[in-house]
C-alpha cells in the first residue's frame, strides 16, 4: 500500500506543478508583466501584482514545500490521512488560484486593468478543494487501517475495524 501512495503523491505533484507552471506559460502573450496577483476586498480592484516569473515561480515553491511535508508523513500510517488531505487540498486550491489569476489578467494591456476574481468562482474552488481534501484524507486513513501492523511477517490479519 505504501508503494501505491508514495507513486500517488508523485503523480498529483507532478500533475499540479504542471499546471501552477503550464497555465500562465501558455498564455504569457496574452499576460501583462506584471501580472495582477492581488485583489482589493472592498472593490474587487487589482491592488497588488507579482513579475510573471514570480507568479509562475511562487506557487510553484509553496506546492514543492507542501509537497515534501507529505513525503515525510507518508510513510507513518497514522499521518497519511493528514498528509494526503492536505495535498488534495493544497493541490486544488493552490491550482485555482493560479487559474483565477490567469483568468483575471488575460488580454490587461497592464495589471491595474485586470479582471476581478469573482466571489462566487472563489467559493467554488474552495468547495472543491475541501472536497479533495477530505475525499484524499479519508483515502489515506483507509489505506493506513488495511496496513498490517509495523513488524508483522508476511500474511498476518489485519484487524477489523
Amino acid at each position: 500500500m505504501k508503494s501505491r501512495a508514495v507513486w500517488g503523491v508523485a503523480g498529483w505533484g507532478a500533475g499540479v506543478l504542471v499546471l501552477l507552471v503550464g497555465l500562465p506559460l501558455a498564455a504569457a502573450g496574452r499576460l501583462p508583466d506584471p501580472v495582477a496577483t492581488h485583489w482589493s476586498g472592498d472593490s474587487g480592484a487589482p491592488d497588488g501584482s507579482m513579475g510573471l516569473w514570480a507568479a509562475v515561480l511562487f506557487p510553484a515553491l509553496v506546492w514543492a514545500v507542501v509537497v515534501a511535508g507529505v513525503a515525510f508523513g507518508i510513510g507513518r500510517a497514522q499521518l497519511r490521512g493528514w498528509a494526503l488531505g492536505a495535498l488534495g487540498f493544497g493541490g486544488v486550491m493552490l491550482a485555482g488560484a493560479q487559474a483565477s489569476i490567469v483568468r483575471a489578467n488575460l488580454d490587461a494591456a497592464e495589471w491595474r486593468q485586470a479582471g476581478s476574481v469573482s466571489g462566487w468562482l472563489v467559493a467554488v474552488v474552495i468547495a472543491v478543494a475541501l472536497l479533495a481534501g477530505f475525499g484524499a484524507a479519508a483515502l489515506g486513513r483507509r489505506e493506513a487501517v488495511a496496513e498490517p501492523p509495523a513488524g508483522a511477517g508476511p500474511g498476518a490479519e489485519v484487524p477489523e475495524r
